[in-house]
């Protein structure tokens, strides 16, 4: 659960128009930004290179980037394990209200 709260979940638009002709969607994305889960999980985070791209003339028709990509994926077994931690805290707050309402009931007789 720690890990998860260091999170920032993100909503974002892509550079539909980048110099590097990386077909992004131009619809509002939902996820995390790549530099910020990098401080949290490095792990999960990829540095990408693309090439420049050139006509048969040697014209250049995109051009060099450097860019990350997140393991969405990798990202899984923390929210799972965060559910379960939460269930587990869950679980014991119920069996204390369960016994703090048998001590009223006893009081109250």
């Amino acid at each position: 659960m720690d890990i998860l709260m260091q999170l920032k979940p993100s909503q974002y638009l892509y550079d539909t128009q980048n110099k590097a002709g990386i077909p992004f969607q131009s619809q509002r994305q939902f996820g995390f930004i790549a530099q910020e889960l990098e401080s949290v999980l490095p792990e999960l985070v990829r540095n990408n290179n693309r090439l420049e791209t050139k006509d048969k003339d040697g014209k250049v028709i995109t051009e060099a980037t450097q860019y990350k990509t997140v393991n969405y994926d990798g990202i899984i077994p923390f929210v799972v394990k965060g559910i379960q931690e939460q269930q587990g805290d869950i679980q014991q707050t119920q069996t204390e209200v369960d016994q703090l309402k048998q001590e009223l009931e006893i009081q109250k007789k």
